[in-house]
């Protein structure tokens, strides 16, 4: 095999499929990079056996044929080369990649070995808009987190209706629902997946992301495809929590804030917190409409503050973890306002807000002596 590229297409390619190296590989091979060259065609795959990704780019091929690389070696190599044309020969047992005046013999692996692209003939499928899709991400995978003993916790649940959008997350401290109207055209039935969190996320921040992504789902997989990119993930398996039924019935106190200076405020009296113990104590004064941010520590001391808010229904006090309380401020940007209903000091309370984008997260109180 000999080829051809440009160092900072190369670059791209490998960046785009370097997330499906198997970061401790069970068989050496998963470590690399299959290179292809075909045609006028180059093709990169990686799979770590639960990501497949394959990205193809124009190049000069001299010779065609097929190799597989150590692939965060290669990807530091090139990542470090001039701008310039890279030209990659192989031998049976090596890749020698020249670039200007350098040059380099690689190591490789049996391209017999590397696992076969997945079959990729979705059962379903929708394209949506990328930024859209990337800004209801960005509000849900804070939530979630990477479990063995429960996959769910590490994904995020896509539901697409007709004409609307809808993700959830939740770490079993609290739960993020975003939903959305948009176009959904290309479905006749609901679409459905939970989607790894950290894959969809990386996916989504990719640089040559195109402005709608494609999605397709097998009976055990997610497919992306946008331009020359083909990203095949695993899907979790398993029912999330029928979240409605989590929802409480009632609310003895309403509160509406402006998500900017709750920040704000919750970030000055924070600062006598520590890592031990991120309580922050909301007091709730509805006869003044008065909201008091109380904390305290013994390294530290205590702090305190009071702002104006919009109050219906009893007096309440009630310690909430500060980092998710900012969590959801950050999620709210979108809105002016966002609402707070709460039963009780110790059972879940809602926080939400409507826009074109309607965000509602259930959140745990801290227990408090």
């Amino acid at each position: 095999m000999k080829f051809s590229v440009s160092q900072k297409e190369f670059n791209q390619a490998i960046t785009i499929v370097l997330r499906g190296v198997a970061s401790q590989a069970t068989l050496p091979v998963l470590g690399g990079i299959y290179i292809q060259a075909q045609g006028s065609t180059l093709t990169l795959q990686t799979c770590d056996l639960k990501v497949s990704i394959r990205h193809k780019l124009e190049a000069a091929v001299e010779e065609e044929g097929q190799t597989v690389v150590p692939g965060l070696f290669l990807s530091k190599l090139v990542k470090n080369l001039p701008d310039a044309p890279i030209t990659m020969e192989t031998t049976p047992t090596q890749a020698i990649l020249t670039c200007l005046k350098s040059t380099y013999e690689l190591s490789t692996l049996d391209a017999a070995d590397f696992p076969e692209f997945p079959d990729i003939t979705p059962s379903q499928s929708i394209e949506l808009p990328s930024d859209l899709l990337n800004d209801m991400v960005e509000r849900v995978y804070r939530v979630t987190k990477e479990d063995i003993s429960n996959p769910i916790l590490g994904g995020i649940t896509l539901v697409a209706q007709e004409n609307k959008l809808t993700m959830y997350a939740t770490d079993s401290h609290r739960l993020v629902i975003i939903d959305t109207n948009t176009e959904t055209a290309s479905i006749d039935t609901e679409f459905t997946a939970i989607i790894p969190a950290v894959c969809f996320h990386e996916l989504l921040n990719l640089p040559t992301i195109t402005p709608r992504l494609q999605i397709g789902l097998t009976d055990n997989q997610v497919i992306f495809s946008f331009e020359n990119t083909t990203y095949v993930s695993l899907k979790i398996e398993g029912m999330f929590p029928n979240y409605k039924n989590l929802f409480p019935t009632t609310c003895n106190t309403k509160l509406s804030v402006n998500p900017e200076q709750l920040t704000q405020a919750i970030k000055r009296v924070a600062l006598v917190t520590t890592n031990k113990n991120l309580g922050v104590i909301f007091d709730v004064d509805p006869q003044n409409q008065l909201i008091t941010l109380k904390a305290d520590s013994s390294e530290f001391g205590a702090s305190k503050e009071e702002f104006s808010a919009t109050i219906e229904g009893n007096p309440i006090s009630f310690s909430m973890n500060y980092q998710f309380i900012l969590e959801c401020c950050r999620s709210t940007t979108h809105a002016d306002e966002m609402t707070f209903e709460i039963v009780d000091s110790f059972q879940p309370i809602v926080i939400k807000s409507f826009g074109t984008m309607n965000y509602q997260c259930l959140l745990i109180p801290l227990r408090t002596n």
